[in-house]
């Protein structure tokens, strides 16, 4: 049901076409253990270094200028969605699983991250067929052409941060999106959490690993709304 309803409100903004530009920035908070670079925040912890950043309207595009999955027609975000690299530099794997990340948006709101499932249910269709008609051989015909819903679920899949095991001195990045957070929200939290270490299994001719302790990342990001007529 959840769902249902956050599918109905993404396509309830598209509509909103004649309604003023808004520009949302979000600007990471310094804190204890939080490096920032401009829009980038990182941290470190045990070796893994987690870096994140807002993806606003421009750097948006930059994933793809046609077909974008994550703007609707206008060039409007449809969704809260940060870039989020994962650096392993241990001797070990580890493992992170980004459907368990968190948004809060300090209104009493906790919003999971979005999946590829999702995206499959805002853009259903995959192909279409039109009739064209062919004077060589005097006969109507079929065609059959993929949609640009089937174009952004493509776009959709490379992009999303796929997580999994994280081998070591690997680095690995995509987007983590969520249900877009509302105008009202000042005050974000998103939440890392459940990132595994992993140490070898004390028999050597073992390839298993095993678990060692779990980690939590937790970055605050600052909203501020800017209207444009």
């Amino acid at each position: 049901m959840k769902r249902i309803i956050f599918i109905i409100t993404v396509f309830s903004l598209f509509a909103c076409s004649s309604s003023p530009e808004i520009i949302r920035r979000m600007m990471p908070v310094h804190e204890e253990n939080i490096e920032i670079t401009g829009d980038h925040a990182s941290q470190q912890i045990e070796n893994i270094t987690i870096s994140i950043e807002y993806m606003n309207r421009k750097k948006l595009f930059e994933i793809a200028k046609e077909n974008n999955p994550y703007v609707d027609d206008d060039g409007g975000p449809i969704l809260s969605a940060f870039r989020i690299v994962i650096e392993n530099k241990r001797d070990t794997k580890i493992f992170f699983d980004p459907e368990n990340a968190v948004l809060l948006d300090g209104l009493g709101n906790q919003f999971n991250a979005l999946n590829y499932e999702t995206f499959k249910e805002l853009y259903p269709s995959s192909i279409y067929q039109q009739y064209e008609y062919s004077f060589i051989f005097n006969r109507y015909y079929t065609e059959t052409y993929y949609t640009d819903d089937y174009h952004k679920r493509k776009k959709a899949a490379k992009s999303l941060f796929k997580g999994g095991a994280i081998y070591p001195k690997v680095r690995v990045e995509g987007i983590l999106p969520f249900q877009r957070v509302s105008e009202q929200a000042r005050e974000i939290t998103i939440i890392l959490p459940d990132v595994i270490l992993y140490r070898t299994n004390a028999d050597k001719n073992s390839k298993d690993m095993q678990e060692d302790k779990k980690l939590e990342f937790t970055f605050k990001f600052r909203q501020k709304i800017v209207r444009i007529k």
